[in-house]
């Protein structure tokens, strides 16, 4: 804090960790900055970590380093983000993602793969088709021109499902492909399923076009086709999951402003 009273960030150091990520490896990588810029323990406040429990044993490390009568729980802010998306990754896939997480590493076959989803209803049948979609270049070349003629009636309503890496000038140029999801990127099914829901009408035809195809071209199993109450189920999902990205948006970056990131 400024003597203006402005939230300003610092960064001190950006060590190398050596070694596993233990609790007790990551104190001693802090403690040897915070030694260094001669910092006592009156001057630390609080930890705003994501919510590895091996951040739990890191800051205990930390608080008896410098003698600091505090408790963990007070001292350690958790990421609220992380928290939403788990609670996001609840009401796709059951209370324990994870689980359904490890079935589908395990599945050797991408046809075990396909069925793992298949059994969370619309919003994986839809993942199998965009996997299908974006699998090889010939497909990916396929939708563009089955979606051509969508883009006039769409620029104004593309923008909005841009990406933070994405371009928006681009996605309103080029925008006819549709976005995977996957587990590591917040919201990514959200941003699936926004994107889905634009492009329903080319995406149905692909589908028709695609089980139309040989056995010898690996055509799209019946079973992921896409029926109007597939469709009624992931608009519904899309008005949830809304909430879930919008308060993961106001939550990040720095607070120059005491707002966006500082509650």
């Amino acid at each position: 804090m400024s003597s203006q009273y402005k939230v300003q960030t610092t960064l001190l150091g950006l060590r190398r960790l050596r070694g596993s990520h233990t609790g007790e490896n990551i104190a001693g990588a802090v403690v040897e900055i915070i030694s260094k810029y001669e910092l006592p323990g009156d001057r630390i406040g609080w930890f705003v970590l994501d919510n590895a429990t091996s951040n739990d044993t890191c800051v205990a490390e930390i608080l008896k380093a410098f003698g600091i009568n505090d408790t963990v729980e007070r001292r350690r802010l958790r990421c609220l983000g992380h928290i939403i998306n788990l609670a996001a990754k609840a009401f796709l896939f059951g209370p324990d993602p994870n689980d359904f997480e490890k079935e589908v590493e395990r599945a050797e076959e991408e046809s075990k793969k396909r069925e793992a989803w298949r059994k969370r209803g619309p919003i994986g049948k839809l993942h199998n088709v965009v996997t299908h979609i974006r699998s090889t270049p010939q497909r990916r070349e396929d939708f563009h021109q089955k979606a051509g003629g969508e883009l006039e009636k769409l620029k104004s309503r593309l923008a909005a499902t841009t990406l933070p890496d994405e371009d928006v000038e681009l996605v309103q140029k080029d925008p006819l492909m549709v976005i995977q999801d996957n587990k590591t990127r917040w919201n990514s099914v959200y941003a699936m399923i926004q994107r889905a829901l634009l492009l329903k009408d080319p995406i149905d035809l692909f589908i028709k076009r695609a089980r139309e195809k040989p056995a010898s071209e690996s055509p799209l199993p019946a079973a992921d086709e896409l029926s109007q109450g597939d469709w009624d189920v992931l608009a519904r999902a899309e008005d949830i999951l809304k909430s879930f990205s919008d308060m993961t948006a106001r939550l990040q970056g720095r607070a120059n402003h005491a707002s966006y990131g500082s509650m």
